[in-house]
């Protein structure tokens, strides 16, 4: 947040060397947008509770799968 705000603060000085007003105005405005840029990133990011499913029944078939950590990398005996 700083290194946003510092550039825009200092960036506008006045006559008797404090920073004007118009700096904090930019930065805010600045981090307002990067803000929003973030939140549309986070909404964008795939759901992944919602997979496709065969079905109740054949989802039942492989469902020790899920409790083995490395199922999918040992093949099945037969």
């Amino acid at each position: 947040m700083w290194a946003v705000m510092m550039p825009a603060i200092t960036a506008h000085i006045t006559s008797d060397g404090y920073p004007a007003e118009r700096g904090y105005t930019i930065g805010f405005i600045v981090l307002g947008v990067v803000m929003a840029l973030a939140a549309l990133a986070a909404v964008m990011i795939p759901d992944t509770h919602r997979q496709e499913s065969g079905g109740t029944l054949a989802d039942a078939a492989d469902g020790e799968l899920g409790l083995v950590a490395s199922a999918g990398a040992v093949p099945p005996r037969r």
